[in-house]
């Protein structure tokens, strides 16, 4: 999966590379870039996702990004809030998490 693209409130991520890589850019105050920081990029950076695993679905919220791998896990990351990733926990993250 190649193409797929979504946009939250001041950030945007695609999959990229056959569906290997998740790119973002734009506001990261949340970690919503999934960069592993909380800086503002204008430069593509790419969330550390498990290898080898093809990302088959991508959705942006305002603030965070979710992305589905084709084993069926999920990975969320940025603000989480109100516990909106689903990770059990308040805190915002700015790296990719496995949704339990």
């Amino acid at each position: 999966v190649t193409g797929v693209v979504a946009c939250g409130e001041g950030h945007s991520a695609a999959v990229v590379n056959h569906g290997k890589v998740v790119i973002s850019l734009g506001a990261n105050d949340s970690g919503q870039l999934g960069g592993g920081h909380d800086e503002v990029c204008s430069e593509p950076v790419e969330a550390k996702l498990p290898s080898g695993i093809q990302v088959i679905g991508l959705s942006c919220g305002a603030y965070f990004t979710v992305a589905l791998l084709s084993n069926g896990d999920a990975y969320g990351w940025g603000e989480n809030s109100s516990g909106q990733l689903g990770l059990l926990h308040k805190k915002d993250v700015s790296g990719p998490q496995r949704i339990p």
